[in-house]
């Protein structure tokens, strides 16, 4: 059984060859590994070529950039494999993750994903960072066991797999299609939760040996974290006219408020303080919640300099890692 490994890069060609031998370095060893150049202005090509020659399984394609979604539904078209894996260009796959993955599958036809867990890692894949994705790695029940799904509940909750956590049966991809490219941040995450709406069962690799590798970058820019916010929230405003039960419903509001409120907090201590305030006050009477509430009063004194050290300071005191 093929697995067809599809790497979106774009001007990534400093990380590219790392990522590149870690697909060639896989104890499974029928794949075909297919690179989407999205535009490139960088290096790229050289690298590409010279991965080519190395290795007769790697190929690429380019087109103008059109952004992540885009590149892996290219690479998507131009594969034949029975199994589907990503990897962004900065990524790294350990080694024995296809083989254990796709010998799990095979001996269970329900199965239409298997994730792993992840790793974030800064320059080399020994220096790990002692964080990872949020919250439990739930598996979907066996068939005719429940009619409840915990996979579903928790990907209301929060993304549980980062892009090259899964791999993915290609029947998978014919029953959900491709990735929505109007999406250029949590364009995965949604398309996870079109997976569990869907009824493909997920099944998670306990096994830490098989945990992807995710480079870790410098912190994002306070844009960058509104504008992740503000994907969320469109991905949440189209979750609520797909969920049936009120309970998924109520637990998809409830994370929406969150989110208002992050970005609120965000915004009111970086940027606008009156837009801040004003997700606050909207997020709290949402919610009823209190601390909401006197964020949005405190905000002008978190912008004076120095409140950084206070509010860190206090977080320790009183044991509490965020306001959530």
């Amino acid at each position: 059984m093929t697995v067809s490994i599809i790497v979106p890069t774009y001007n990534y060609a400093r990380f590219l060859p790392e990522a590149l031998e870690s697909v060639r370095a896989q104890t499974y060893t029928d794949w075909e590994c297919i690179v989407v150049d999205d535009g490139s202005t960088d290096d790229t090509a050289s690298v590409l070529r010279a991965a080519e020659t190395n290795d007769s399984r790697i190929r690429h394609v380019s087109q103008d950039n059109r952004g992540p979604s885009a590149a892996r539904n290219r690479g998507i078209a131009e594969s034949t494999g029975d199994y589907v894996q990503f990897l962004d260009a900065d990524d790294l796959l350990p080694p024995t993750k296809l083989e254990h993955q796709v010998l799990a599958m095979e001996a269970d036809p329900s199965i239409g994903i298997v994730y792993s867990d992840s790793r974030f890692f800064r320059g080399s894949a020994t220096d790990l960072i002692g964080y990872r994705m949020p919250g439990p790695r739930p598996s979907s029940p066996a068939p005719g066991l429940s009619s409840s799904d915990p996979v579903l509940r928790a990907l209301i909750q929060h993304n549980i797999t980062v892009v090259e956590g899964p791999l993915i049966r290609r029947s998978v991809i014919t029953t959900v299609g491709l990735f929505d490219e109007s999406l250029n941040r949590a364009e995965d995450w949604q398309y996870w939760l079109r997976c569990a709406l869907a009824g493909i069962r997920f099944v998670a690799d306990p096994d830490e040996k098989r945990a992807v590798l995710v480079r870790s970058h410098e912190a994002s820019s306070t844009r960058n974290q509104l504008a992740m916010y503000a994907s969320d929230l469109v991905v949440r405003e189209w979750l609520d006219g797909r969920l049936g039960e009120p309970s998924l419903k109520r637990q998809n509001r409830t994370r929406t408020h969150a989110t208002i409120a992050r970005a609120g907090f965000v915004e009111g201590k970086e940027g606008s303080l009156t837009l801040g305030i004003r997700h606050l006050l909207r997020a709290a009477a949402a919610e009823r919640r209190v601390s909401w509430l006197l964020m949005a009063f405190l905000l002008p004194i978190v912008r004076m300099p120095g409140a950084d050290r206070a509010l860190a300071l206090r977080r320790r005191l009183l044991g509490r890692p965020h306001m959530w």
